[in-house]
């Protein structure tokens, strides 16, 4: 039992930066060159895991901390005493070499090892597309990142349908819509 916090690293803002205006746009991880990712952040964080660690059983959080470095994501771990995982994205972004992985890999290890985490390992989400399209739609080659996916040491993430092998859909330009105008 937990929770997926989706772009935790921004639930809280730095002392004086000014609210937005409502309505439809995407949340900033910076804001006139200011970052979110500030000390009430992990306080935050603690507060949440504090009452998670109030129950009884396992329980878990695993944030969303889209910043793409691991010696940074590693801080939301804190002591912990923050998040109980977080999800590395970087894999998002690598292209199917060996040698980006293998640097994938050993940057992982340096960055969470020191402080006692897991590392999590995904290859797809909602945000980008599915990892076999990326790939170039080759069968064999979303297979092949899948059993690297459930073999590195860490937590494999698996999105719906990359079971399955599923490239992303075509929806024709005259049926796809736009709920936020």
């Amino acid at each position: 039992d937990g929770f997926r916090m989706d772009v935790v690293h921004a639930i809280g803002k730095p002392d004086g930066l000014p609210d937005r205006e409502k309505g439809p746009g995407r949340v900033l991880t910076h804001f006139d060159g200011v970052t979110f990712d500030t000390g009430v952040v992990h306080e935050y964080l603690r507060g949440i895991r504090a009452v998670l660690d109030e129950y009884d059983g396992d329980r878990m959080s695993i944030g969303e901390v889209y910043i793409l470095d691991p010696h940074k994501v590693a801080t939301f771990y804190g002591t912990g005493d923050e998040l109980h995982l977080s999800f590395n994205f970087l894999p998002l972004w690598c292209p199917w070499d060996a040698e980006v992985w293998r640097g994938q890999v050993k940057d992982a290890a340096e960055a969470f090892d020191p402080v006692g985490a897991w590392t999590t390992w995904v290859l797809s989400n909602h945000d980008v597309p599915r990892h076999r399209t990326r790939y170039g739609g080759d069968e064999r080659t979303a297979r092949a990142a899948a059993v690297l996916l459930l073999t590195l040491r860490g937590v494999p993430y698996i999105y719906a349908g990359e079971e399955l092998g599923l490239l992303d859909a075509e929806v024709p330009k005259e049926q796809q819509q736009d709920p936020a105008g």
